[in-house]
Protein backbone atom coordinates (compact mmCIF):
# COMPACT_ATOMS: atom_id res chain seq x y z
CA UNK A 1 0.00 0.00 0.00
CA UNK A 2 3.02 2.31 0.22
CA UNK A 3 4.02 4.90 -2.37
CA UNK A 4 6.21 3.55 -5.19
CA UNK A 5 8.31 5.12 -7.92
CA UNK A 6 6.70 2.67 -10.33
CA UNK A 7 3.62 0.61 -9.44
CA UNK A 8 5.43 -2.64 -10.35
CA UNK A 9 8.53 -2.00 -8.19
CA UNK A 10 9.17 -4.42 -5.33
CA UNK A 11 10.36 -1.76 -2.87
CA UNK A 12 8.53 1.38 -1.74
CA UNK A 13 9.90 4.78 -2.72
CA UNK A 14 11.02 5.28 0.89
CA UNK A 15 13.74 2.64 0.34
CA UNK A 16 15.51 4.73 -2.31
CA UNK A 17 18.78 5.99 -0.89
CA UNK A 18 18.58 3.61 2.08
CA UNK A 19 19.44 0.36 0.31
CA UNK A 20 22.52 0.06 -1.91
CA UNK A 21 22.06 1.28 -5.51
CA UNK A 22 22.52 -2.26 -6.87
CA UNK A 23 19.72 -3.56 -4.65
CA UNK A 24 17.45 -0.62 -5.49
CA UNK A 25 17.95 -1.16 -9.23
CA UNK A 26 17.17 -4.88 -8.89
CA UNK A 27 14.06 -4.08 -6.84
CA UNK A 28 12.67 -2.51 -10.02
CA UNK A 29 12.61 -6.00 -11.60
CA UNK A 30 9.06 -7.34 -11.23
CA UNK A 31 10.11 -10.83 -10.05
CA UNK A 32 7.31 -12.59 -8.18
CA UNK A 33 4.72 -9.90 -8.89
CA UNK A 34 1.44 -11.32 -10.20
CA UNK A 35 -1.87 -9.90 -11.38
CA UNK A 36 -4.89 -11.99 -10.44
CA UNK A 37 -8.26 -11.37 -12.09
CA UNK A 38 -11.52 -13.05 -13.12
CA UNK A 39 -13.27 -12.69 -16.47
CA UNK A 40 -15.99 -14.37 -18.51
CA UNK A 41 -14.20 -13.56 -21.76
CA UNK A 42 -13.63 -16.16 -24.49
CA UNK A 43 -10.17 -14.65 -25.08
CA UNK A 44 -7.45 -13.04 -22.97
CA UNK A 45 -4.73 -10.79 -24.37
CA UNK A 46 -1.93 -8.88 -22.67
CA UNK A 47 -0.01 -5.73 -23.55
CA UNK A 48 3.10 -4.81 -21.58
CA UNK A 49 5.81 -2.15 -21.79
CA UNK A 50 9.27 -3.05 -20.47
CA UNK A 51 11.41 -0.85 -18.26
CA UNK A 52 14.88 -1.77 -19.57
CA UNK A 53 14.72 -4.45 -22.28
CA UNK A 54 17.39 -6.51 -20.50
CA UNK A 55 19.16 -9.43 -22.20
CA UNK A 56 21.45 -12.15 -20.80
CA UNK A 57 23.39 -14.87 -22.58
CA UNK A 58 22.52 -17.55 -20.00
CA UNK A 59 18.77 -16.99 -19.53
CA UNK A 60 15.81 -17.23 -21.91
CA UNK A 61 14.19 -13.94 -22.91
CA UNK A 62 10.80 -15.38 -21.89
CA UNK A 63 12.06 -15.66 -18.30
CA UNK A 64 13.81 -12.30 -18.28
CA UNK A 65 10.99 -10.17 -19.73
CA UNK A 66 8.08 -12.39 -20.79
CA UNK A 67 4.69 -12.82 -19.13
CA UNK A 68 2.98 -16.10 -18.14
CA UNK A 69 -0.77 -16.73 -17.98
CA UNK A 70 -2.20 -19.40 -15.66
CA UNK A 71 -5.86 -20.30 -15.18
CA UNK A 72 -7.62 -21.96 -12.26
CA UNK A 73 -9.23 -25.31 -13.05
CA UNK A 74 -10.84 -27.45 -10.32
CA UNK A 75 -9.07 -25.37 -7.66
CA UNK A 76 -5.59 -25.81 -9.14
CA UNK A 77 -3.52 -23.49 -11.31
CA UNK A 78 -2.85 -24.67 -14.85
CA UNK A 79 -0.32 -23.14 -17.25
CA UNK A 80 -1.94 -21.63 -20.36
CA UNK A 81 0.56 -19.63 -22.39
CA UNK A 82 3.54 -17.27 -22.40
CA UNK A 83 3.70 -13.76 -23.77
CA UNK A 84 6.88 -13.58 -25.86
CA UNK A 85 8.89 -10.33 -25.61
CA UNK A 86 9.80 -9.06 -29.06
CA UNK A 87 10.41 -5.35 -28.35
CA UNK A 88 10.04 -2.81 -25.55
CA UNK A 89 6.27 -2.75 -26.12
CA UNK A 90 4.58 -6.12 -26.62
CA UNK A 91 1.07 -7.34 -27.28
CA UNK A 92 -0.19 -10.92 -27.60
CA UNK A 93 -3.42 -12.93 -27.45
CA UNK A 94 -2.68 -15.64 -24.89
CA UNK A 95 -5.85 -17.74 -25.18
CA UNK A 96 -9.02 -17.60 -27.32
CA UNK A 97 -12.11 -19.52 -28.51
CA UNK A 98 -13.15 -20.57 -25.00
CA UNK A 99 -16.73 -20.89 -23.70
CA UNK A 100 -18.04 -17.62 -22.26
CA UNK A 101 -17.99 -18.43 -18.55
CA UNK A 102 -16.26 -17.03 -15.48
CA UNK A 103 -12.70 -18.16 -14.79
CA UNK A 104 -9.89 -16.95 -12.54
CA UNK A 105 -6.49 -16.13 -14.07
CA UNK A 106 -3.05 -15.09 -12.91
CA UNK A 107 -0.41 -13.17 -14.88
CA UNK A 108 3.20 -13.59 -13.80
CA UNK A 109 5.37 -10.57 -14.61
CA UNK A 110 9.01 -10.56 -15.84
CA UNK A 111 11.73 -11.91 -13.53
CA UNK A 112 14.80 -9.94 -14.63
CA UNK A 113 13.26 -6.77 -16.05
CA UNK A 114 10.67 -4.30 -14.90
CA UNK A 115 7.39 -3.25 -16.50
CA UNK A 116 6.09 0.30 -16.86
CA UNK A 117 2.58 -0.68 -17.87
CA UNK A 118 0.46 -3.83 -18.16
CA UNK A 119 -2.96 -4.08 -19.81
CA UNK A 120 -5.29 -7.08 -20.02
CA UNK A 121 -7.53 -7.40 -23.08
CA UNK A 122 -10.91 -9.18 -23.11
CA UNK A 123 -13.95 -9.46 -25.41
CA UNK A 124 -15.74 -6.12 -25.69
CA UNK A 125 -19.05 -7.49 -24.34
CA UNK A 126 -17.50 -9.33 -21.39
CA UNK A 127 -16.39 -8.23 -17.91
CA UNK A 128 -13.26 -8.32 -15.78
CA UNK A 129 -13.13 -8.04 -11.99
CA UNK A 130 -10.97 -8.61 -8.93
CA UNK A 131 -11.15 -12.10 -7.43
CA UNK A 132 -11.53 -12.76 -3.71
CA UNK A 133 -8.50 -11.72 -1.69
CA UNK A 134 -6.57 -14.54 0.01
CA UNK A 135 -7.02 -14.49 3.78
CA UNK A 136 -3.77 -16.14 4.89
CA UNK A 137 -0.57 -14.22 5.58
CA UNK A 138 2.14 -14.24 2.88
CA UNK A 139 5.46 -16.08 2.84
CA UNK A 140 8.36 -13.63 2.36
CA UNK A 141 11.53 -14.74 0.57
CA UNK A 142 14.83 -12.80 0.77
CA UNK A 143 17.68 -14.25 -1.24
CA UNK A 144 19.90 -14.39 -4.29
CA UNK A 145 19.50 -14.79 -8.05
CA UNK A 146 17.91 -18.22 -7.56
CA UNK A 147 15.17 -16.62 -5.46
CA UNK A 148 14.74 -13.83 -8.01
CA UNK A 149 14.11 -16.47 -10.67
CA UNK A 150 17.43 -17.17 -12.37
CA UNK A 151 17.48 -18.95 -14.73
CA UNK A 152 13.84 -20.00 -15.09
CA UNK A 153 12.66 -20.36 -18.68
CA UNK A 154 9.50 -18.36 -17.94
CA UNK A 155 8.13 -16.29 -15.01
CA UNK A 156 5.73 -18.90 -13.63
CA UNK A 157 8.64 -21.26 -12.98
CA UNK A 158 10.49 -19.15 -10.39
CA UNK A 159 10.42 -21.31 -7.25
CA UNK A 160 8.51 -18.79 -5.13
CA UNK A 161 5.78 -18.74 -7.81
CA UNK A 162 5.62 -22.55 -7.88
CA UNK A 163 5.29 -22.65 -4.07
CA UNK A 164 2.58 -19.97 -4.19
CA UNK A 165 0.49 -21.99 -6.67
CA UNK A 166 0.89 -25.29 -4.83
CA UNK A 167 0.04 -23.89 -1.38
CA UNK A 168 -2.48 -21.27 -2.44
CA UNK A 169 -0.52 -18.65 -0.46
CA UNK A 170 0.81 -15.29 -1.62
CA UNK A 171 4.62 -15.36 -1.81
CA UNK A 172 6.61 -12.12 -1.81
CA UNK A 173 9.90 -12.27 -3.72
CA UNK A 174 12.85 -10.21 -2.52
CA UNK A 175 15.54 -12.04 -4.47
CA UNK A 176 18.37 -9.76 -5.66
CA UNK A 177 20.74 -11.28 -8.19
CA UNK A 178 24.27 -11.31 -6.75
CA UNK A 179 23.15 -8.99 -3.96
CA UNK A 180 21.30 -11.07 -1.37
CA UNK A 181 23.62 -10.32 1.55
CA UNK A 182 21.50 -10.20 4.74
CA UNK A 183 21.73 -6.42 4.82
CA UNK A 184 20.07 -4.61 7.73
CA UNK A 185 18.51 -2.00 5.42
CA UNK A 186 16.69 -4.72 3.46
CA UNK A 187 15.70 -6.70 6.57
CA UNK A 188 14.29 -3.53 8.18
CA UNK A 189 12.03 -3.08 5.16
CA UNK A 190 10.76 -6.63 4.80
CA UNK A 191 10.28 -7.09 8.55
CA UNK A 192 7.46 -4.52 8.34
CA UNK A 193 5.43 -7.14 6.42
CA UNK A 194 2.94 -9.14 8.48
CA UNK A 195 4.15 -12.50 7.16
CA UNK A 196 3.37 -16.13 8.01
CA UNK A 197 7.14 -16.63 8.05
CA UNK A 198 10.35 -15.48 6.34
CA UNK A 199 12.72 -17.56 4.20
CA UNK A 200 16.26 -16.12 4.22
CA UNK A 201 18.44 -17.71 1.52
CA UNK A 202 21.38 -15.32 1.13
CA UNK A 203 24.39 -17.54 1.91
CA UNK A 204 25.45 -18.15 -1.75
CA UNK A 205 26.07 -14.37 -2.17
CA UNK A 206 28.02 -13.97 1.08
CA UNK A 207 31.59 -14.42 2.28
CA UNK A 208 32.36 -16.20 5.56
CA UNK A 209 33.12 -12.92 7.35
CA UNK A 210 29.76 -11.43 6.28
CA UNK A 211 27.93 -14.54 7.50
CA UNK A 212 29.63 -14.37 10.93
CA UNK A 213 28.82 -10.66 11.16
CA UNK A 214 25.20 -10.67 9.96
CA UNK A 215 23.42 -13.97 10.65
CA UNK A 216 22.64 -13.38 14.34
CA UNK A 217 21.54 -9.71 13.96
Amino acid sequence: DSSRENVYDRFPLSAKGKVRDAVWNLSKNSAGITIRFSTNSSAVAVKWKLLNGNTMLHMAATGIKGIDLYGKTENRWQYINTGFPKSMENEQVLVENMPVEWREYQLYLPLYDGVINVEVGIDSLCEIKKPEKTSCKPIVFYGTSITQGGCASRPGMAYSNIISRKLGVECMNFGFSGNGKMEKEVVDLISEIDAAFFVIDCVPNMQAAEIRERVIP
